[in-house]
């Protein structure tokens, strides 16, 4: 309500930067006044879904800088654009998002977080940074938005059915792009995902029902059941927080935001924290071109710690207990084979559509299946909690 709109479509090519100029104007008459001398389109690099365009007045009495988002093709065949703008508007009202100042047919214009910054890989989990982005987080699971078409229903598995689906369409004329299409094995990735299913809340087990009486009658330990029901409760999650979508301020302010929210939706928490654990060594991949769970994904010690911060922010009885965050640590590996394939399915729809043309995307999707998610089933099959130190995950 109240948001301007345009149905202009913008399309990629040489004129790209007057067409988002073009845009701006049309929706936000501040801009309108800006010499042509003063305005700037400058290219913001660091997504692989959308094209990113910071818009500025260099001229005096300059309005505020916005941040043009164009949607990619490959996103509209994984996203809902129009529920995503709707609920993006929601989380800007409770400051959980930048605000939303327009929409045109093929992308929106948003706040630009002046004086703030992306993470580096490296920060990720720093102790500075573990408290700032798991009470962060903790605030956006609090959070119900009114505007979802299915209310808080999980929507994981039919998301990923839909997905491995529009992979199967992708081809290439390429003969090696089609051999390391091949080589990636939808059918082997499609078994993966059905076991999966069944370690994690999902139809097949009445939405974890069936393995919290498992896990009850078996280890005789009410904290397991305690991170379970924790873990599997439906939130509005993020599920994209990877170092590039966490700002914090340039200086020493103990805050962080989060961007890019186009995969939010509702799923069990255990899947966001677990996806944000994953995006560690993924994040080092996006910037260095390799994938290294053992040397990259965060250590038992510090999962606990970031768990601490997490549920004391959600003001869970149990956030101090020890025990019950080491469960909840166990129960996480088991999301983070979902977080997994979800990506390497996403990878191959972007591999196929995509106008980010400078990122290898079949790179990206043999790394985290191969080298990420075999990588996450050899320590979830040891009962091992990340870096191989035992836990009792059977």
């Amino acid at each position: 309500a109240g948001i301007a709109f345009s149905n202009t479509t913008v399309t990629i090519g040489d004129n790209v930067t007057q067409q988002v100029k073009s845009v701006v104007c049309s929706l936000l008459p501040q801009f309108r006044k800006v010499a042509k001398k003063d305005f700037r389109v400058i290219s913001v690099t660091g997504g692989i879904t959308n094209l990113l365009f910071k818009v500025e007045s260099t001229g005096s009495n300059a309005p505020n800088p916005v941040l043009v988002r164009i949607f990619g093709e490959a996103g509209d065949k994984v996203c809902d654009r129009v529920a995503e703008n709707l609920v993006f508007a929601e989380l800007a009202e409770k400051e959980l998002a930048p605000k939303l100042l327009g929409t045109f047919a093929n992308g929106r214009v948003e706040e630009f977080y002046e004086g703030m910054r992306s993470l580096d890989p490296e920060e990720m989990l720093s102790d500075t940074n573990v408290p700032r982005i798991a009470r962060q987080l903790a605030a956006m699971h609090a959070f119900v938005p009114r505007r979802l078409k299915r209310g808080m229903e999980i929507l994981l598995w039919e998301q990923l059915d839909g997905w491995l689906k529009t992979a199967r369409g992708v081809s290439f004329q390429d003969p090696a792009q089609a051999k390391r299409l091949q080589e990636l094995d939808l059918d082997l990735i499609e078994q993966e995902l059905q076991w999966v299913r069944q370690q994690l809340p999902s139809p097949d087990n009445n939405w974890g029902a069936a393995l919290l009486k498992s896990a009850n009658s078996e280890s005789g330990d009410p904290t397991f059941r305690a991170a379970q029901q924790a873990l599997y409760q439906p939130v509005f999650c993020h599920n994209d927080l990877l170092a590039g979508n966490v700002m914090v301020p340039i200086g020493k302010a103990q805050i962080c935001r989060f961007i890019d929210f186009e995969y939010a939706s509702v799923n069990s928490a255990g899947l966001d924290i677990a996806n944000h654990f994953t995006a560690a060594p993924e994040s080092y991949l996006i910037t260095f071109g390799t994938l290294d769970p053992d040397k990259d994904f965060p250590k038992p010690e510090v999962i606990e710690k970031w768990m601490e911060f997490y549920f004391d922010g959600r003001a869970h009885p149990s956030a101090h207990d020890p025990v019950f965050l080491r469960n909840c640590r166990e129960v996480t590996m088991g999301f983070v084979l979902a977080a997994e394939l979800r990506w390497v399915i996403w990878g191959v729809i972007q591999a196929g559509y995509s106008p980010v043309a400078d990122f290898d995307y079949l790179d990206y999707c043999n790394q985290r299946f191969n080298r990420g998610y075999m990588k996450y089933k050899e320590w979830y099959l040891k009962g091992s909690g990340s870096g191989g130190e035992e836990c009792s995950i059977q």
